[in-house]
């Protein structure tokens, strides 16, 4: 089989990268292995180009048929003499083909081509919307006759595939499906429902990096994961503020990093271990305003915005610290903000990410080893120095793998974390007036019953029995822990 679109292209400049989604051949006939990084399409000799040989016939076959590239087209930009491209979108200006690759030359290499704007014809689109996720008001390239569909800017463009899967879990409308059920419940219960979400959301995030905050911390915290529902769209100061109620106080920053830092730990012979290196500090302002500018999206896209812009951000780590948990307030920041939780509510994401940490870990490393294999680096007097430009590495991502993990995070959240805890607190209240018939014990007696028993798997210990509940006979003790055991254990 002949290589055709990317895959030609990759083996044309001896070119590694991130896998992009699909691999093209040409065969005898057409066929799609499915694999779990990438696909493996085959085209029948029919797709053959005029020239085979011809690197802007391999790029329009891939444009048409393998969706947008944008590291591999940048570095085809470079590979090929400028008359080259000239002289193609020359020939016919007004063309598909030529139109998207005009627009996307003079955007990526910032080099404007001696012809002419456009005046006539309809205009088109970048990126084809059946296969994309794409911005619902694109901006119009007047030049090129181009729309911008792109969710962000060529400063930060994730790019996001519509998966069957994406698409089952939008139709479940969880929001929805959490204002739906908190309507039904007694507002006492959700009030403390609420309380209890907003805590466990807060210690989890910071169970996730292996740390225990404050109470005055804790506080914060929260106060701002509630504040943050009612602002407008995220900016560069609030990314500050957010950072500097997360750290401690002796590391506060008042812009992002000017230092290159890393993931990773250091080894016994105390040399570092490095997992993964983010973006150079000259690069951070450019990436950041880029991702910010893509949170002007319609509301529609809720989940998605939250998911490239909260995970892009831990990718590029804006900051020296405490970048983790940032990510996952500006997840939140963002669905709240895009009214995809209901007002005053919380997912608990964070609970989930932390139930199942090993699928967190995995979809972090998903994006963050591949990376790494393409970044050149040494350790100069225990500074680590990137050796090469890496901008073009950070600013488009296939983030779609990112998006479904999203959605399934909110799913699990509302089925497991939200729904529990109702149920939780109904069958505590249940109990409460259950054992209040008894005429033996006050409010707060039944209460330390209720903890003592279920922290102790359904019975009372013998010294909480004689420290506590000395005054109470054997049978009421045992009718007690039935009641408490049958509903909350």
């Amino acid at each position: 089989m002949k290589p055709i679109g990317y895959q030609y292209l990759l083996q044309l400049l001896n070119y590694k990268c991130i896998e992009h989604f699909r691999s093209s051949w040409l065969g005898t006939r057409h066929t799609c292995d499915k694999g779990p990084l990438y696909d493996v399409y085959t085209y029948p000799k029919s797709y053959a180009l005029k020239d085979m040989s011809d690197p802007l016939q391999h790029l329009e076959f891939a444009l048409k048929h393998e969706g947008l590239h944008l590291l591999l087209i940048e570095k085809l930009f470079q590979f090929l003499p400028k008359s080259v491209l000239y002289n193609r979108i020359k020939q016919k200006t007004t063309g598909t083909f030529e139109r998207r690759l005009w627009y996307l030359y003079e955007s990526l290499t910032q080099n404007k081509l001696d012809i002419p704007n456009l005046t006539v014809g309809n205009y088109i689109d970048l990126i084809d919307s059946k296969l994309y996720f794409t911005a619902e008001k694109p901006e119009r390239i007047r030049r090129h006759r181009v729309r911008h569909n792109l969710l962000g800017s060529f400063d930060f463009c994730p790019m996001v595939r519509k998966t069957a899967l994406i698409g089952e879990l939008q139709e479940e409308n969880l929001g929805e499906q959490m204002l739906k059920l908190t309507q039904t419940i007694d507002p006492r219960i959700m009030t403390r429902a609420i309380h209890y979400l907003f805590s466990k959301e807060t210690f989890s995030s910071w169970e996730i990096e292996r740390e225990k905050p404050s109470k005055q911390k804790a506080k914060q915290y929260i106060e701002h994961l509630q504040a943050c529902a009612f602002k407008g769209i995220p900016t560069k100061a609030d990314m500050i503020a957010w950072q500097n109620v997360i750290i401690d106080e002796r590391f506060v920053e008042s812009n992002y990093r000017s230092v290159q830092n890393y993931v990773g730990f250091m080894m016994r012979d105390f040399s570092a271990h490095v997992e993964y290196i983010p973006p150079k500090p000259c690069d951070i302002p450019r990436l950041m305003n880029g991702l910010l500018k893509v949170l002007e999206q319609d509301q529609q896209l809720a989940v998605i915005l939250a998911a490239i812009c909260s995970f892009g951000l831990v990718f590029i780590h804006p900051f020296k610290d405490g970048n983790g948990r940032l990510h996952r307030l500006l997840l939140h920041a963002i669905l709240s903000q895009q009214n995809y939780t209901p007002k005053g509510m919380i997912f608990p994401l964070s609970a989930t990410m932390l139930k199942h940490i090993g699928e967190y870990e995995s979809i972090l490393q998903s994006y963050s080893r591949p990376l790494m294999k393409l970044i050149d680096y040494e350790f100069n007097h225990n500074q680590l120095q990137v050796k090469s430009d890496t901008f073009y590495l950070y600013r488009s991502w296939d983030m779609t793998r990112i998006v479904e993990y999203t959605y399934q995070c909110i799913e699990k959240t509302l089925y497991e974390e939200f729904t529990k805890e109702i149920e939780y607190l109904q069958g505590y209240d249940k109990v409460q007036q259950e054992i209040k018939t008894f005429g033996s014990l006050s409010e707060y007696e039944i209460d330390l019953m209720i903890r003592f028993i279920t922290q102790n798997h359904g019975c009372l210990s013998k010294q909480k029995r004689k420290k506590y509940f000395s005054h109470l006979d054997d049978q009421v003790i045992e009718d007690c822990a039935e009641i408490i055991k049958r509903t909350l254990t």
